[in-house]
């Protein structure tokens, strides 16, 4: 920049090719830029250019001052080489052998860079970051320890790079750090600086990497739940991500050409866990049987996938005891596991697949797999475990298909799935009202969120290229946000003592109340823990006659 004056004549690059003179009017010494202006036939015109430009089409008034400051005319007419000119140039990097370059990236060393060290690729600078990580990895034996007292325990698992990704040369930009750390590398282009990494950190309960098998992630998701389904709880294990991050390749098993090998799925190992368990002496003791459903939601309506002959769509209703059952969904008992694979060969067969462009083999269903356990004598529910197999998110951008069944498909799993993020925002802003009347999917996984003496478990599948880094960023910031949720039976408020005085305030003021809402004096209850409660008040009602602030004095039988 001090070799350029205001005033100076310099030969510019026009966009379309053309060189000319032009008068330099403004330099600009922070930013690097050189402001010229000419003359054409229809007026002045002028352009900021960056110093670099100025100096590829304008040698002669650089060169000779970094060479012969005195006579930089005389230098400019003798084209031979000066002799001190030959340290300048930068050496050339000779040809290497495969082997060689191979140990030259894999040798450890301060600072990994291209041979331009202005401009560092993303792979170089997340090979560097990850030398500096301290792994450890997980032990895919023994079980992972007690679940969390409250809250939802969400895992995180990651892909390998499929042949499509390998080919096109895309770069990992995902890093974890067992048990629970992990990095999203975002590239940074600057005009004026060198490239940088933007490091976005997620913690959550446990992080899965591209080695890792469908038994280890068993091993630290679904397994823990299964001991809480024979303590007579409910259990939920569902997998989330964008389209061909890799759900059923966890929830089903590994895709063989057209087939699925299930037993390598957590459906399966989920059933074998069972037998094992219900096999022990104290589970023998309550002479439980197990019954497997498996249905499918599929643009707003429900499907039995054990269903021999036409599917028929299923209706969804509530029990009386507050819970979401889908109706005249077949249950077939077992006894093994050999049972169990044959009824999820015949559901996988059934479900609904499609082929987009963002994958092969599309899920274009919600698939939900039930493992309930009964009592032998009274067939009343013991426990429930449900794994779901969520439909992948999918962007307009990235399914090019014209088939309208398809972009009907599209569009209802992206409805459906945005309205179970607005019930876990309502849930995490402890909104008074929660949407999940809105969908099918959000009333099926209701009770997994705020249903009682309930454990849940988010498996989030992530993409590792560079071109699915927004929609991985997605997903994890969707599974952060379930982490923060809360599961836990509803507390009943204490009532304050009843004194003389406000036992007539209450039955005054109860008296309208009561006629006008119900004037035999019945008042609905509800039962928690072997004790029945007033459903408006939370007072006990053991003992009769009952006085509610609601209702006032009752002598009916609660219902």
């Amino acid at each position: 920049m001090d070799l350029l004056a205001i005033g100076q004549s310099v030969m510019v690059q026009r966009s379309n090719g053309e060189t000319h003179r032009a008068t330099i009017t403004r330099l600009n010494a922070e930013r690097d830029i050189v402001s010229v202006q000419w003359t054409e036939a229809d007026g002045d015109k002028g352009k900021d250019l960056l110093l670099d430009r100025i100096i590829e089409t304008n040698p002669e008034i650089f060169a000779p001052k970094a060479v012969v400051p005195p006579a930089p005319t005389k230098t400019l007419s003798q084209p031979q080489p000066q002799p001190e000119l030959q340290p300048l140039p930068k050496p050339q990097p000779q040809p290497q052998s495969e082997s060689q370059l191979q140990v030259e990236v894999t040798t450890p060393t301060p600072l990994l860079l291209p041979e331009d060290p202005q401009k560092p690729d993303t792979e170089t600078l997340v090979r560097y970051f990850r030398k500096q990580l301290v792994l450890h990895p997980l032990v895919a034996v023994g079980l992972s320890g007690p679940m969390k007292a409250s809250g939802i325990m969400v895992c995180v698992r990651k892909r390998p790079l499929n042949p499509k990704e390998v080919a096109a040369r895309e770069v990992d930009v995902i890093s974890l750090q067992p048990p629970n750390m992990l990095v999203v590398h975002l590239l940074r282009l600057h005009v004026y600086r060198e490239p940088t990494l933007d490091h976005q950190n997620f913690c959550f309960d446990r992080v899965f990497d591209e080695n890792c098998s469908n038994a280890g992630v068993f091993n630290y998701t679904a397994r823990p739940l299964i001991r809480h389904i024979f303590e007579g709880g409910w259990a939920t294990c569902f997998a989330y991500g964008q389209t061909g991050s890799g759900k059923t390749h966890t929830m089903g098993g590994v895709v063989e050409g057209k087939n699925q090998n299930v037993m390598d799925s957590i459906y399966a190992m989920a059933a074998s866990e069972v037998f094992s368990i219900i096999q022990e002496p104290e589970s023998a003791e309550r002479n439980l049987s197990v019954g497997c459903s498996f249905f499918e939601i599929y643009n707003t309506k429900i499907y039995d996938l054990l269903s021999p002959g036409n599917k028929q769509p299923l209706r969804l209703q509530e029990n009386c005891q507050y819970q979401m059952e889908v109706m005249d969904l077949i249950e077939c008992p077992t006894s093994g596991t050999a049972e169990v694979l044959a009824l999820l060969n015949t559901g996988n067969g059934a479900r609904a697949l499609g082929k987009t462009s963002a994958n092969e083999k599309s899920s274009r269903s919600h698939a939900i797999f039930q493992i309930v356990l009964r009592s032998a004598i009274s067939k009343e529910t013991y426990g429930k475990f449900s794994l779901v197999d969520l439909a992948g998110s999918e962007r307009a951008v990235d399914n090019f298909s014209s088939n309208s069944q398809t972009c009907t498909e599209s569009a209802e799993i992206n409805k459906s799935l945005l309205l179970l993020k607005e019930c876990i925002h309502a849930m995490g802003r402890k909104s008074s009202y929660i949407p999940f009347r809105d969908c099918k999917l959000t009333q099926v996984l209701r009770d997994s969120f705020i249903g009682k003496n309930v454990k849940t478990c988010m498996i989030a599948t992530i993409a590792p290229g560079m071109c699915s880094v927004n929609s991985t960023l997605n997903t994890l910031r969707y599974a952060n946000r379930v982490k923060e949720l809360k599961v836990q039976a509803p507390v009943v408020p204490p009532m304050p003592p009843l004194t003389a005085q406000l036992s007539k305030v209450l039955e005054s003021d109860a008296t309208e109340k009561r006629q006008a809402a119900d004037p035999i004096g019945d008042i609905p209850t509800y039962t928690l823990d072997g004790q029945i409660y007033c459903s408006l008040c939370s007072q006990p009602v053991t003992c009769m006659p009952v006085l509610c602030p609601y209702f006032g004095l009752s002598n009916k039988k609660p219902q």
